[in-house]
């Protein structure tokens, strides 16, 4: 008999990935700039895809255009912009939070440059077992 249970975190059952995300070491919170709100936290990041933890469910394969407001400048910038599509949903264990999975469709040489300059001292996310 198989039982669901609601991950902690989600791995990469949902996803592969060619480049390992960095867990963030900073609170960035993105928000959706078609309709202003907000979608979440980032928990991990790489120039291919991250991961938020946010107050609702997403359905996958939507398209959205979102800003991830840093808390310190980097590369003389506060914010970033990105275009994403979301890739998978699930509830995480803390109730009204779901992680979601986005891949980056849609990204610029400068936010590119400081992806990998904020990223480059986070710690590389590994598998949960």
């Amino acid at each position: 008999m198989s039982r669901s249970r609601t991950p902690s975190r989600p791995t990469d059952r949902h996803e592969r990935r060619h480049r390992a995300r960095r867990l963030a070491d900073e609170a960035i919170h993105a928000r959706d700039l078609n309709t202003d709100q907000p979608l979440g936290q980032v928990a991990n990041l790489s120039r291919e895809g991250l991961m938020l933890i946010g107050p609702r469910a997403v359905e996958s394969n939507l398209i959205f255009q979102l800003e991830l407001k840093l808390q310190q400048p980097c590369l003389g910038q506060t914010r970033l912009l990105l275009g994403v599509e979301s890739r998978w949903c699930c509830e995480a264990s803390e109730p009204g939070r779901y992680w979601t999975g986005y891949q980056i469709i849609d990204l610029s040489l400068s936010s590119a440059e400081i992806i990998e300059t904020l990223i480059k001292d986070w710690t590389v996310e590994t598998e949960q077992p």
